[in-house]
């Protein structure tokens, strides 16, 4: 039991780190939308 430890906290790492990657890639995307015009006016200038 104890050689599967590690491997459940590289799991969970894992896990963790991708859920966080989606929720920062979909708060990102919400945001460009929200803003959009504020983007398009940066590029502009």
């Amino acid at each position: 039991m104890r050689a599967q430890k590690p491997v459940d906290d590289r799991l969970f790492t894992w896990t963790a780190g991708g859920l966080t990657t989606a929720i920062l890639a979909f708060l990102l995307k919400k945001f460009m939308k929200y803003s959009g015009h504020g983007a398009v006016f940066m590029d502009g200038s």
